[in-house]
């Protein structure tokens, strides 16, 4: 997977959404896009791998305690720590796009929220050898796959419509892999 494609699809997404979200909603103050980054654990039945989370997206608010959210997420491991049936080390990445729904708590000073929902998850099991492209993937993996995560977030002291959140996030993959993470995320508010 090259970034060439990955940033192709980042921008396909946001064009699509720009079309299919209503203008209105944005004339109410109801679109948010997000950035979020941060790191997550990689976990399979050989072992876990430190990995570099991150996502964009687009959040629709449908009261001030119910919105939707989609967007595109990726996540590479940095090494391999993982092995196949006949001990090679192996090396594992992934991109998505998700759709889902988040549930807020707004209290003075934050909002606590949790979501939820499903993310199409496109995964490549590598031979690691130092150099990943210059193998084609030896395991090449598509489906749907549920997400989860609880956060709080809080504006910020510096932008009036910019907010800032912390989160714990969990992704199911194929393949016997899913991903438990913490990322830092700036939502602007429009």
């Amino acid at each position: 997977m090259s970034v060439q494609l990955n940033t192709s699809i980042v921008m396909l997404v946001a064009l699509i959404l720009n079309f299919v979200i209503p203008s209105t909603s944005v004339a109410n103050g109801r679109g948010e896009v997000f950035a979020s980054a941060g790191l997550a654990s990689l976990n399979s039945d050989n072992g876990s791998n430190t990995t570099w989370v991150t996502q964009l997206g687009y959040l629709h608010n449908l009261s001030p305690f119910i919105s939707i959210e989609g967007g595109y997420t990726t996540q590479i491991s940095g090494t391999s720590t993982f092995s196949d049936d006949n001990g090679n080390d192996i090396y594992v990445e992934y991109w998505g796009l998700f759709v889902g729904g988040k549930v807020q708590h707004h209290t003075r000073s934050f909002t606590l929220y949790g979501k939820a929902g499903a993310s199409y998850i496109d995964m490549d099991e590598h031979f690691f050898d130092g150099n990943i492209n210059t193998k084609d993937p030896k395991y090449h993996h598509k489906s749907v796959q549920p997400y989860a995560a609880i956060g709080v977030s809080f504006p910020s002291p510096l932008r009036k419509y910019v907010d800032l959140s912390a989160e714990v996030n969990y992704q199911k993959l194929d393949a016997g892999y899913s991903s438990t993470g913490v990322t830092m995320s700036a939502t602007y508010r429009f």
